[in-house]
């Protein structure tokens, strides 16, 4: 079972976190198993934009990967591990989970869970303000990723305009926010993000677009629910 949730954990998590939940757990009769179901399960809550910071939830997965398992858990690991803490705002502890995953990017097979290893990366960097790491990592998710097939390539420029709209590289940034927004509907909350993103810049940006803000909040509302941040809201009544 767990062989076959990780077959389609990326392209379908709906699907897989409804078939770890029906797991007995009595089935998870080794340390190992154990490890290995923590880690999907994570994986799975995470990809279903699911609260992934639930005490314990990747315990089995840090004790087991910390002495055994492969590159690709043990990196997987540190990532989720990593994206626990960011989701608490634990900004330096998540750099140092993403560090400790890093360790392992050489040897890793699976090049998606390296591209997203480097994409937070990029978003720490961008918490804490260092523009130019944010944008050497940010170029290094995609890279990894190029010539892959993997639709995250494509959606993965967004984070990569971010960089270019702090540099006031305006004529990059929007052409990377174009392509981003075009390929990112399998992925909706770095679709509000970019949208938001862009909109904003819509309204710093000297050559100022409001039509266009507007139209890229209107459509964030669709996807969020209708929230805007503080923000948003302000550059809304700007535009």
């Amino acid at each position: 079972t767990l062989d076959d949730v990780e077959s389609y954990i990326n392209e379908r998590p709906d699907s897989a976190l409804a078939v770890l939940e029906g797991v007995d757990s009595t089935a998870l009769t080794s340390r190992e198993i154990r490890a290995r179901y923590s880690l999907l399960h994570v994986m799975a809550l995470y990809k279903n934009y699911d609260d992934i910071t639930r005490l314990g939830l990747l315990d089995d997965a840090v004790c087991y990967y910390d002495r055994h398992g492969t590159a690709d858990e043990k990196l997987k690991t540190r990532y989720y591990q990593g994206c626990i803490l960011l989701e608490k705002k634990d900004w330096s502890g998540a750099a140092i989970a993403y560090s400790q995953a890093e360790q392992y990017a050489g040897q890793a097979i699976d090049s998606h869970a390296v591209a997203l290893l480097y994409d937070a990366f990029a978003t720490v960097y961008n918490a804490v303000y260092n523009t130019q790491k944010e944008l050497e990592y940010a170029q290094k998710a995609r890279e990894v990723l190029k010539g892959s097939g993997d639709p995250m390539y494509e959606s993965m420029a967004g984070n990569l305009a971010r960089v270019y709209q702090t540099r006031k590289e305006w004529t990059m940034a929007d052409s990377l926010y174009r392509v981003a927004i075009t390929h990112s509907d399998a992925y909706p909350h770095a679709l509000a993000d970019y949208l938001s993103n862009y909109a904003r810049m819509k309204m710093i940006m000297p050559e100022k677009d409001p039509a266009g803000a507007i139209e890229l909040l209107n459509r964030k509302r669709e996807i969020a629910g209708g929230v805007l941040t503080l923000k948003e809201g302000g550059a809304d009544a700007d535009a």
